[in-house]
């Protein structure tokens, strides 16, 4: 059987430097937060858990490196621009405008399919298509 709890008569908190006699429930209260937090932290720790004010204060993380670099952007801009003109010489008009309306601005086929008057399904296989056809040319022409 498990151990029996100790029944106290009983119970005291330190408030401002001086021992203060407290009902259970305040008691309870009292440390309850206390311990669930000191508990959270041990959990934490066996897990190998580090918080970032933690990497900062060993100098295993050094802050300017979390500063964005301003040649990543413009990298990655040149390259969606190349990428875009490789598709528009190689993919029809159609084609490229459910790319861009779903793929890039994130447009829904949903919506896409109300504008166009067509049902939903025809833009659903025609996605499914198009990622093959992206897979295949990106495969053929970059990997």
């Amino acid at each position: 059987m498990g151990r029996k709890p100790k029944i106290r008569d009983n119970y005291y908190v330190c408030v401002n430097g001086q021992t203060v006699e407290v009902t259970k429930e305040i008691y309870q209260a009292y440390y309850g937060g206390s311990r669930k937090e000191r508990y959270e932290e041990e959990k934490d720790k066996a897990n190998g858990l580090l918080y970032f004010g933690q990497l900062e204060a060993s100098g295993a993380l050094d802050c300017n490196e979390l500063i964005e670099d301003p040649n990543a952007n413009l990298m990655a801009n040149l390259f969606a621009k190349e990428l875009m003109e490789l598709l528009r010489a190689n993919f029809s008009a159609n084609d490229m405008e459910i790319i861009e309306c779903h793929f890039i601005d994130g447009e829904s086929l949903n919506s896409l399919a109300k504008e166009r008057g067509v049902h939903p399904s025809t833009l659903y296989e025609r996605r499914d298509s198009l990622i093959k056809k992206l897979r295949n040319f990106l495969k053929n022409n970059w990997l």
